[in-house]
């Protein structure tokens, strides 16, 4: 959406678009190393079976590990970044008219209610390594 309407609001729609750009690159290695290790430990357990050296894939697991680690080290400045005032002044600000929103009621009162925990409870968020996360 941000591609569309970055051309019409400028400058701040085009932070907002290379910050959402560079997260999503950021989370991408993230998700690749996360898959790839897995995958050489498979490789290294049925090379050394056959009788080969393990040696490469024992590094190119380090390699996959250590992306994780960056990606970690770099993920909270990138949400800082997404969340600077001057990449999100182009978006509306929100009213606190009761007339200007009609109140919600029911299912909408709840997913909105939901919506706000999952949202406030990503705010704060902070990465860590899991549980699993290390080679064992």
């Amino acid at each position: 959406m941000t591609e569309v309407v970055a051309p019409l609001v400028d400058e701040p729609a085009q932070r907002f678009y290379q910050q959402t750009e560079q997260l999503q690159e950021l989370l991408g290695n993230y998700q690749d190393a996360v898959m790839a290790r897995p995958v050489l430990r498979q490789l290294a357990t049925a090379a050394h079976a056959d009788g080969h050296n393990a040696f490469t894939y024992g590094v190119l697991y380090a390699i996959e590990h250590a992306r994780m680690e960056q990606v970690l080290r770099e993920l909270p400045d990138r949400l800082e970044r997404l969340r600077d005032e001057r990449t999100l002044s182009w978006l509306p600000q929100q009213r606190d008219h009761p007339e200007s929103h009609p109140a919600p009621h029911g299912q909408e009162q709840r997913r909105l209610a939901r919506f706000r925990r999952w949202t406030l409870a990503r705010a704060n968020w902070r990465p860590r390594t899991w549980p699993g996360a290390l080679p064992s």
